[in-house]
């Protein structure tokens, strides 16, 4: 069974190879760059296609909530309010920050922004998903999700291709409240980022990667939950 599923990421990532246009394999460089959010704090950025994005996690923490607290910025198993010790912990120095909708929408560097539900389909759109899958809801693609997981930190052998460009991480999420009291779940297992893109009044678009799948989720979100951010250059 390992040596099937295997011989099928192996094609799928020949297939991916065939499809990506966001560098042709003949003359272009990765293109890397950095930069700073308020805190000082300095990421890794990379040119996908036409568009810049943190290869990270945003972990700008102006302040920092108890999970059972609708405060809008968490780090994951962290249960205090105190940002320096939320500084120190694992989650945070690995995987950042989960932020809620509105303050997602608010927490990135100057001349940089969350991504809109379309900019985050130009971005999947260069790792080779069509026009047609990347307007669908749920699992979209077929070897994207692959091509955008970074290779390490995913539970059983669950991450992507070596140096992606992405490095999607599996940071989890903070479930809002009432219904969940605000657990944290999935670190290790899942990965899910806001869009700067709501469908309603309570709910928006975020993205998904998941260590069972090679595709790319989209869903409607609860607006409260905590989940994390990528960056994008105006």
């Amino acid at each position: 069974m390992k040596t099937k599923k295997c011989f099928i990421i192996a094609v799928n990532l020949f297939l991916s190879l065939l499809l990506v246009n966001l560098q042709s394999c003949e003359t272009e460089e990765l293109i890397t760059g950095t930069v700073e959010d308020p805190d000082g704090r300095t990421y890794i950025t990379v040119v996908i296609g036409d568009q810049t994005w943190m290869a990270e996690n945003l972990a700008y923490i102006p302040h920092v909530s108890h999970p059972g607290e609708d405060g809008g910025i968490w780090v994951y198993d962290y249960d205090g309010n105190y940002v320096e010790t939320a500084k120190k912990t694992n989650n945070y120095k690995k995987y950042g920050c989960l932020y809620n909708w509105e303050m997602a929408k608010s927490s990135c560097p100057d001349g940089w922004h969350l991504p809109s539900d379309e900019e985050w389909k130009t971005m999947e759109k260069s790792f080779g998903m069509s026009q047609s899958e990347a307007d669908k809801t749920g699992w979209r693609g077929l070897h994207e999700g692959y091509l955008l997981k970074s290779e390490n930190l995913w539970l059983e052998n669950g991450g992507g291709v070596e140096n992606s460009l992405f490095e999607g991480l599996p940071g989890g999420l903070r479930y809002s409240l009432p219904y969940s009291r605000g657990f944290f779940e999935h670190i290790g297992r899942y990965g899910d980022w806001w869009t700067a893109t709501e469908t309603s009044d309570t709910t928006a678009w975020s993205r998904g990667l998941h260590l069972d799948y090679d595709q790319v989720y989209r869903g409607k979100e609860d607006k409260e939950g905590g989940r994390s951010v990528r960056c994008i250059k105006d």
